[in-house]
């Protein structure tokens, strides 16, 4: 059942990735050489927040869609809730800091004198930035899986598993559709 569970999870941390996120939800530059102008988060953007918060965020929605498999409460319905508005507040802090330092190193890259220590300083500080994301994301699927008593740990198994088998038939279906 555990390593079921695992396997859902490290399926799902790196089906996400914060610059993806974050160049897909503000059209901001990734590196890669392309070079374009960094926009401004969107204020009040929980869906672009979403997208960036990954598995916790993910799995904490799944939860609450499994209500009645899972026969929640409302106890903790409202705890999932909770876990989940505190991990987007957070993560709109983080987000605005990634921005910020992205609009830092593309100056610094687009220096008429490149100072190759700022470059690698800024890229090592955005790194940073995604592993605390990561870190958030996980720590708010732990502090959700924790909600669940027993009986419904073993449920959300079965249904990771389901979803895990679904999404694998999916991915043979679409390579052989090439």
């Amino acid at each position: 059942m555990m390593k079921n569970i695992i396997r859902a999870l490290l399926a799902t941390v790196f089906s996400g990735c914060l610059c993806c996120a974050v160049a897909l939800a503000y059209g901001g530059a990734m590196g890669g050489g392309h070079r374009s102008q960094v926009q401004a988060p969107q204020q009040g953007s929980e869906h672009s927040l979403s997208d960036i918060a990954g598995v916790g965020e993910q799995e904490i929605r799944r939860m609450l869609s499994y209500k009645p498999e899972l026969e929640l409460t409302a106890q903790q319905e409202s705890s999932l809730l909770a876990i989940r508005t505190e991990l987007l507040k957070n993560l709109a802090v983080v987000v605005k800091s990634f921005m910020q330092c992205q609009g830092e190193y593309m100056a610094v890259v687009d220096a008429e004198n490149p100072d190759f220590k700022a470059i690698r300083d800024k890229a090592r500080e955005m790194t940073t930035i995604e592993t605390y994301v990561t870190a958030l994301s996980v720590d708010a699927f732990d502090k959700a899986f924790a909600v669940l008593n027993e009986k419904q740990k073993n449920i959300w198994a079965v249904l990771a598993k389901k979803r895990h088998d679904e999404m694998m038939a999916r991915m043979m279906q679409e390579g052989m559709g090439r």
